[in-house]
């Protein structure tokens, strides 16, 4: 469940359920509510937290989850770029202060309200496709190209193949030193400490295993300062 992601009311699925006893009849399966009160807690316990540390969640834009979080008391809440830039811009031109509508196959006639609320805030969309504080972040987006991804991947591995082993040469061993002096120039300092803390906060990538266990232990250390001085502010 932890590594897909799954809910806890998987264990109650009749799937799974099938699947676990044809693997071991006669393991019991633990219940859905024996989760929430025993392994996170524990969970707790082991990652060494507790209510004076901050706390984050990342949610989307549908209504029901912003309400969620409002409701549980965690604040601030920080809005994306373009819903604060487009907020300002629907004051400044005394529009209402309406969400944008995505059309939805689940949803009813989603068609027609996102069509209806476009053109409601059709200047306050435009001002906000203009701003610069928007285009900035935009080029961001670059970043994302296939292609990056794939060079990030292949240096990875190129960095690992640069390692280097008694069989080697001197010279092969002065080329790889080169090789891995020019990659480690390229992310390094800052830089390199911002990449791993963001990969550390991914679910799926937070094991770091391209780092040996000083470097991971590291980077989590790091994260609960900045958590930890984050959280002191909020207080201030």
């Amino acid at each position: 469940m932890a590594k897909d992601l799954r809910p806890f009311s998987v264990v109650d699925n009749s799937g799974f359920r099938r699947l676990v006893n044809t693997l071991e009849p006669k393991y019991a399966i633990p219940s859905r509510p024996y989760f929430s009160p025993t392994v996170l807690k524990s969970a707790v316990l082991e990652w060494g937290l507790d209510n004076n540390q901050g706390i984050a969640v990342v949610t989307d834009n549908a209504r029901n989850m912003d309400v969620a979080v409002r409701e549980a008391g965690l604040s601030p809440h920080i809005n994306s770029t373009a819903t604060a830039v487009l907020a300002t811009k629907q004051g400044m031109l005394n529009l209402p202060a309406h969400k944008l509508i995505m059309d939805l196959v689940t949803r009813w006639n989603s068609s027609l309200d996102m069509l209806e609320r476009y053109l409601e805030q059709q200047q306050a969309i435009a001002a906000t496709l203009l701003s610069a504080e928007v285009r900035r972040n935009a080029r961001e987006i670059d970043t994302l190209e296939p292609a990056d991804i794939t060079d990030a991947e292949d240096m990875h591995v190129i960095e690992q193949s640069m390692a280097q082993c008694d069989e080697d040469s001197s010279t092969i061993a002065q080329m790889e030193r080169a090789i891995l002096k020019d990659f480690t120039d390229r992310y390094q300092g800052e830089q390199n400490k911002f990449l791993q803390e963001s990969t550390a906060l991914d679910p799926w990538f937070r094991s770091l295993h391209q780092l040996n266990d000083s470097q991971r232990e590291d980077v989590f250390d790091r994260l609960k300062l900045k958590a930890t001085q984050m959280q002191n502010q909020v207080h201030i």
